[in-house]
């Protein structure tokens, strides 16, 4: 299937926190649109940026919509001492890994591994998924 595009290659996934991301499978990261992550959005949103993508796709024309300018890559890319800086902050302000990959320009899978390694993991989606659950109060609903 050389030159031919996957037809799942982009999904819209709801973030933890932050409305709709449109996930791009191939980078294993937020599709980037324009230039910016596509993270944080409407559901409608997040259709109409994943249909553009799409289509662009099928047409070849991913180079104008800045998707290939991705800079994460399958090489490893040691993290400088200001990226863990960058990263502590993120995770204990409350951003989802979500948000800390589009900010850092990292595969989600390298953040959470990171983060551990600096001390301050991300929540995993069943701890996101239990707190939720609860009332303010502490109390299950």
């Amino acid at each position: 299937m050389i030159g031919k595009p996957s037809p799942v290659r982009f999904m819209i996934r709801r973030a933890a926190t932050d409305g709709f991301v449109v996930w791009d499978r191939e980078s294993e990261g937020p599709a980037m649109f324009n230039g910016h992550p596509a993270v944080g959005l409407t559901e409608a949103q997040a259709a109409e940026i994943k249909s553009h993508l799409v289509k662009s796709q099928s047409e070849s024309r991913m180079p104008e919509i800045g998707t290939s300018g991705r800079t994460v890559s399958l090489r490893k890319t040691p993290w400088t001492d200001e990226e863990n800086e960058r990263l502590r902050q993120l995770a204990t302000s409350g951003a989802s890994i979500f948000r800390a990959a589009a900010a850092l320009k990292r595969k989600t899978s390298s953040i959470r591994t990171q983060a551990r390694k600096i001390g301050c993991p991300f929540p995993t989606i069943k701890e996101i998924r239990l707190k939720s659950s609860h009332s303010p109060d502490g109390q299950p609903r």
